[in-house]
């Protein structure tokens, strides 16, 4: 191919849509194309003959002279200058003029601005959306609140540029700081912003959209609060604030709070900032729902168990009055009220409680409410007794104060903290039983208190009921345990008794005829004063269990042995070890159970040996009742035989294991296995 004619070059070159100059010695300009003049914005005479530096950027100039001197070819990005200042992005690529032109090379100028901003622009959206959609996906498996806020004001700073941001939420008349990032001191941060004052935020929920103050130091109404606001909640305004927005944060056309943005500089956020925000704080706000409603429900779980574990606890373990008060103490604790009180039983008459548990009350208020039940003069517990529903009395103070029969109560209702009081009656089985009052310091609690505070008079019912039940419980058993003692003492000590006045009258007899013949009379009457104590100490011993203390398991056990052996005529063999080192309680829940087992011999067997074992080991201490009687199935149930559960039960509350093993015509064995380090041994 032949090369082309000077003239068609210079043409090409000419009508290049690339700028195009020749660059003699270094950096002197000596050509220039059209093109090349439209890039620098400047006329050919204003660009040939100049240093081509001239154009440059001045913080790029230096490494533009470096690549000179190294005479490095290839395709480079700079910065120019336009005459009124306004930069311009350019690529270019260099190469050296062929011999004889050393000293000459040519470079090809492109302007990229637009393109390079379309693509940053498009880079910056990509981050925005990714950041949106992160956003989405991770607050939607975070419910716990807290990590929740600082991951939403992390991901917030790739959507929206800021200097500082806070997510506030609504309570009432103010709003509650909840989370903050940028550059003010944690310490010095202000939770509580009252939007009387806060005029800016106020608007932002008034209109329910978003408020751009583009100059905070402006001289507008909401600039001017902003100040103010700032002035009396930091005590000064930050000066490193230019512009402020206020995004609304809203649940089904419900506002929660507000997204609030910092930035340096004023005028700094605009339409598409808006947008952003906007669908953010969507977001945002249904993610902070649902962290609340899930730390409600928790928080409302965690204490309705807590409650149900130390009133059921009490009710199982104490009496109806600890009862009582641990349920009043457990209510003010979970509901955060000031004060409660359990009303529980109406009597036939006198006061209106036979039972009555407060918590929180000054000196003196329960004894001036007494004083008005008296009187008879109506009160709110009384009607939520009698009508079966919630009595809800908002403005307490001002209502007591304003009537006269209430007197008793003036003195306290004028210092007093609270401004409603809920009485919830205890209802069981459709029955009103007694009253859960509790005192706030708010006005009428909202359905999800009343959700909560309804379940927990309906547990108060059940435990003081299954306390009350216990204590009658408790009285049954220690009159079945009379009754029972009074036959022990019909059956056997009378009975001696009488055998030894027949005795002596036959030995006063034989005396009076043949006084050689009272060797016979008086050892029956000797056998039976024997047995007679044997009997008496093992029924005192019943009496007063206490002398397990004093005297050990191992004496009351061989007593218990002697009664039985004098008593029934049977073959007792005891052996019994040393003192095991337990607890007073779990020595008594022993003995009941070896007494409840020979009982059982006794009754049931029809057997003639019994075999009494008591074993102290390293890990373990073991009982055992055996007898050679007639045996039984122990698969099978024995209505109004209670004495294997009653054992049962003895073992478990101790920590030990009860084993029966029996078959018909083979004898009956009770082992009960205890382990040394079961903490209730102890």
């Amino acid at each position: 191919m032949s090369p082309l004619e000077p003239g068609v070059l210079q043409s090409l070159v000419e009508s290049s849509l690339d700028g195009i100059v020749v660059i003699h010695d270094r950096w002197r300009v000596v050509y220039a194309n059209p093109a090349a003049c439209r890039i620098l914005r400047r006329q050919r005479e204003e660009v040939v003959g100049h240093d081509f530096l001239e154009f440059i950027a001045e913080g790029y100039r230096q490494r533009q002279r470096h690549q000179s001197l190294l005479g490095i070819a290839g395709l480079y990005d700079t910065v120019i200058v336009w005459p009124g200042g306004q930069e311009r992005i350019v690529t270019y690529s260099t190469e050296l003029l062929p011999s004889p032109h050393k000293d000459q090379s040519f470079a090809i100028l492109r302007d990229v601005t637009e393109e390079r901003q379309a693509r940053q622009e498009a880079q910056r959206k990509n981050r925005q959306l990714s950041a949106l959609l992160e956003t989405s996906q991770g607050v939607a498996l975070t419910l716990e609140l807290e990590p929740l806020l600082e991951q939403l004001l992390e991901k917030l700073a790739g959507v929206v540029e800021y200097l500082g941001a806070a997510i506030f939420t609504l309570e009432g008349e103010s709003l509650e700081l909840q989370s903050y990032r940028g550059p003010l001191p944690q310490e010095k941060l202000v939770r509580h912003w009252d939007l009387n004052l806060a005029q800016h935020s106020r608007q932002v929920i008034r209109q329910r959209s978003p408020v751009i103050l583009s100059d905070v130091g402006a001289d507008t109404p909401l600039a001017q609060a902003f100040r103010a606001t700032a002035e009396a909640q930091l005590g000064y305004v930050p000066k490193i604030i230019g512009t402020w927005m206020g995004v609304p944060l809203m649940v089904r056309d419900r506002i929660i709070g507000l997204l609030a943005f910092d930035h340096q500089r004023t005028g700094a956020y605009g339409l598409e900032q808006i947008e952003l925000a906007q669908a953010f704080a969507q977001q945002a706000a249904v993610a902070i729902e649902n962290a609340r409603l899930y730390d409600q429900v928790r928080r409302a779980r965690d204490e309705a168990w807590t409650l149900a574990q130390a009133v059921t606890s009490t009710a199982l373990e104490g009496s109806l009055e600890n009862t009582l008060h641990t349920l009043s103490m457990a209510v003010a604790r979970v509901s955060g009220a000031l004060a409660t009180a359990v009303l529980y039983g109406p009597s036939s008459g006198g006061l209106p409680w036979q039972h009555m548990a407060s918590f929180g009350f000054p000196p003196g208020y329960e004894a001036a409410v007494v004083a008005l039940a008296r009187e008879g003069a109506p009160l709110p517990s009384d009607e939520a007794f009698r009508s079966g529903r919630v009595v809800i009395r908002q403005g307490l103070r001002e209502w007591v104060l304003r009537h006269p029969q209430y007197a008793p109560l003036h003195p306290f209702e004028r210092k007093a903290p609270w401004e409603t009081v809920v009485c919830l009656p205890m209802r069981f089985r459709e029955e009103s039983v007694g009253v859960l009052v509790i005192y706030l310091p708010g006005g009428e609690p909202g359905p999800n208190e009343m959700a909560f505070l309804t379940p927990i008079a309906d547990l108060a019912a059940i435990a003081v009921e299954n306390a009350r039940l216990s204590e009658i419980k408790e009285r049954q058993v220690v009159l079945e345990e009379r009754q029972r003692l009074a036959r022990e003492l019909h059956d056997s000590v009378s009975q001696a008794l009488y055998g030894i006045a027949l005795g002596a009258r036959a030995a006063q007899n034989a005396a009076e005829r043949n006084p050689q013949a009272l060797k016979e009379p008086l050892e029956y009457v000797l056998a039976l004063a024997e047995a007679g104590i044997a009997e008496m100490r093992a029924l005192i011993f019943e009496l007063r269990p206490e002398s397990l203390q004093e005297e050990g398991l191992v004496a009351a056990l061989a007593r218990q042995a002697a009664a039985v052996r004098a008593r029934y005529e049977l073959q007792v063999e005891a052996r019994l070890e040393e003192e095991p080192e337990l607890s007073l309680d779990t020595k008594e829940a022993l003995y009941r159970v070896a007494q409840e087992a020979i009982h059982n011999v006794v009754k049931h067997a029809e057997a003639s040996r019994v075999w009494l074992t008591l074993e102290s080991r390293p890990e373990a201490v073991l009982l055992e009742v055996q007898d050679d009687g007639k045996g039984f199935d122990p698969t099978q149930d024995f209505p109004g035989h209670l004495g294997q559960r009653s054992m049962r039960e003895r073992s478990e509350a101790i920590g030990a294991g009860l084993t029966v093993e029996s078959a018909p015509g083979q004898g009956t064995r009770v082992r009960v296995r205890l382990p040394l380090q079961t903490p209730k041994s102890r």
